[in-house]
C-alpha cells in the first residue's frame, strides 16, 4: 500500500463476495452495502480530490493464510468506490471519470476475524 492509501478495518463476516450477492433479494445486498459505502466514504473524507481520470486499487489484507480469489470481493471493493464518490474524491465512477479498477488480495498479520481494505485513489497518467 502507498502513502496514499486510505485503510480502514472490515469483519470479515459482513463483506459481501460476488457468489452471495448472486442469489440475494436487492434489499438485503443494500443493508450490507451500506455501511460499507459508509464506512469507505469515512475514511476518505480528507483525502485529495480527482478532478480528471483516476486509477483506483482495492486492496484486502486477510489476518490468516486461507486461499481467496480477490475478484469475488468485487460487490465489497464496488461498495468502497461509491463511498468515493459520495465523499467527493471522484466526480463519478463511470469510464469517464475512472481508467483502471483493480481488486488485490494478500496476507498479512492483523486481527482476527477482521480485514484491512485499503483503498488507493489516484489520477492517472495523462
Amino acid at each position: 500500500m502507498t502513502p496514499d492509501t486510505v485503510t480502514f478495518a472490515w469483519p470479515i463476516s459482513k463483506l459481501l463476495n460476488i457468489n452471495q450477492e448472486r442469489t440475494m433479494h436487492h434489499q438485503v445486498r443494500a443493508k450490507l452495502v451500506r455501511p460499507i459505502r459508509a464506512e469507505a466514504a469515512r475514511a476518505l473524507a480528507d483525502h485529495r480530490f480527482v478532478r480528471g481520470r483516476a486509477d483506483i486499487l482495492v486492496e484486502f489484507r486477510w489476518p490468516d493464510g486461507r486461499r481467496r480469489d480477490s475478484a469475488n470481493w468485487y460487490p465489497t471493493a464496488k461498495a468502497c468506490v461509491d463511498g468515493a464518490v459520495d465523499v467527493g474524491v471522484l466526480d463519478d465512477d463511470d469510464d469517464k471519470h475512472v481508467r483502471t479498477f483493480a481488486i488485490a488480495g494478500e496476507q498479512t498479520a492483523g486481527l482476527k476475524g477482521y480485514v484491512l481494505i485499503g483503498i488507493t485513489i489516484e489520477e492517472a497518467a495523462a
